[in-house]
């Protein structure tokens, strides 16, 4: 009996370190699944930032091709306007659009040269002052003979 109760024994003790074990395993698979969720949490953390910052890249990049079309259709308005004088001889100087095609809605005309060359752009407008022609810039009042 004696054996028997020693088996026993020795039967509930492997049961402990059996549960020991696994209590152990236990708390080192619910470490490594913490650290797990840890790291899966940083990396989303450094997803979120990678993606606010190439939308913020994406919003400039947007920005400065509206700004290089804006510039590229002024460069492109601007070369149909070559320097002239207004009164061969007299040489009073102004930007002078010719239309490329017959039919265009815009006539031919002149415009203040000093105004063009700041990125404004203001149509002379003819006028007569004692007997001679003129030409005034109606924004910054230049007036051509």
């Amino acid at each position: 009996m004696e054996i028997a109760s020693a088996l026993a024994g020795l039967k509930a003790l492997i049961e402990v370190t059996k549960a020991a074990v696994d209590a152990r395993d236990d708390t080192k698979a619910k470490g490594a699944l913490l650290d797990m969720q840890s790291r899966l949490m940083d990396a989303m953390s450094a997803a979120l930032e990678s993606q606010a910052t190439a939308h913020s890249l994406q919003l400039a990049l947007h920005q400065e091709q509206e700004k290089t079309r804006v510039l590229e259709m002024k460069l492109q308005e601007r070369a149909r306007y070559t320097l002239a004088q207004i009164a061969p001889g007299q040489g009073a100087m102004a930007y002078r659009f010719e239309p490329d095609e017959e039919g265009s809605p815009t006539p031919s005309h002149y415009v203040c040269q000093p105004c063009f060359d700041q990125g404004r752009k203001s149509v002379l407008q003819p006028g007569d002052l004692w007997g001679s022609p003129t030409w005034t810039c109606s924004l910054c009042k230049l007036r051509l003979p």
